[in-house]
């Protein structure tokens, strides 16, 4: 197994935390629960959902028309920037740091205007955060 199950504080559910590169990765757990009115046994599928993050900033280049966007994921995942529905790009993490960046277009409204862009993770999770374009 690829992480680590505990009892949450509840005393009714499970925690597991995924190690290090085990996004994207499905964990089958089987668990034991003993108690003075027996035992019972179950078995879970977990899986495990990569944490994609946007970066502290975002610029926008009036001169070039671009935006330079970075952000992180799991090493080597593929990230599929999207406005809407419509995809944008999509960049492949580090695959030792899983820094992702891009600089490029992104269809945006004018200025001024918010728009949200997605991060989606080849191996699941996602972030969304919105820019806004001053002139």
């Amino acid at each position: 197994m690829q992480g680590q199950v505990s009892i949450a504080p509840d005393g009714r559910s499970l925690n597991f935390t995924g190690d290090a590169g085990a996004a994207g990765v499905t964990q089958n757990i089987t668990y034991t629960i003993a108690s003075a009115g027996g035992t019972a046994s179950a078995a879970v599928a977990v899986r495990v959902v990569d944490r994609v993050t946007f970066g502290a900033t975002a610029t926008y280049s009036a001169r070039q028309g671009a935006w330079n966007l970075s952000g992180t994921a799991s090493p080597g995942a593929r990230v599929q920037l999207t406005v809407g529905t419509t995809l944008v790009t999509t960049v492949t993490a580090n695959a030792t740091t899983g820094a992702w960046t891009f600089t490029g277009r992104v269809p945006l409204p004018a200025a001024n205007t918010g728009t949200t862009i997605t991060a989606t993770s080849s191996r699941g999770g996602s972030a969304s955060r919105t820019f806004t374009r001053t002139p």
